[in-house]
């Protein structure tokens, strides 16, 4: 009876070992897919980083001229807010991720 209950509880430490192990693949595989997401979010920030930065620069160098009553004016400032919200977003993504990650 006692070899028995030896046998079995062996056994489930040996379900318990494989279930961990299985588990911590998961959650590498998981956390490398995680880090090639947050390389093409960091390639593509910077992206829109270069772009908000020209586009800047040709504002302030006259080459586009701002008219408040243009609706093509008014569609690129809408693009450029739009550009940098999304490059803080990003950005953020990117530090709260690396800083506030847990490695198993």
């Amino acid at each position: 009876m006692k070899n028995q209950l030896d046998m079995v509880l062996e056994e489930l430490r040996i379900a318990m070992n494989q279930k961990s192990s299985l588990e911590s693949c998961i959650k590498a595989a998981d956390n490398h897919i995680l880090q090639e997401q947050l390389q093409a979010e960091c390639a593509e920030n910077k992206e829109l980083q270069e772009r908000i930065k020209a586009l800047e620069q040709q504002l302030s160098s006259g080459t586009i001229v701002k008219e408040s009553s243009s609706p093509q004016q008014d569609a690129l400032d809408e693009y450029t807010k739009e550009l940098k919200k999304k490059a803080q977003y990003q950005a953020f993504e990117y530090f709260s991720s690396t800083f506030l990650e847990v490695e198993p």
